[in-house]
């Protein structure tokens, strides 16, 4: 089995950075409009979640303050 000679840290590590700042480059970043969508879904998603919950938590209670 062959061993890869080891190389000094500091080569690594700009090696590391420069593949990682190539791969950067390549990605397909969102739109300003894509974000506000996103992000406007999100909001609207928990604000219905929070509606959902808080409506059964409030027949919940209701039923236990009414039976206990």
């Amino acid at each position: 089995m062959l061993k890869k000679p080891k190389t000094w840290i500091f080569k690594r590590i700009k090696n590391f950075l420069k593949e990682s700042w190539q791969e950067l480059k390549r990605v397909s970043w969102p739109t300003k409009n894509e974000i506000f969508e996103s992000v406007f879904m999100v909001i609207l998603i928990t604000i219905l979640v929070a509606i959902y919950l808080g409506f059964w938590d409030a027949i919940f209670s209701w039923l236990r303050n009414k039976f206990l």
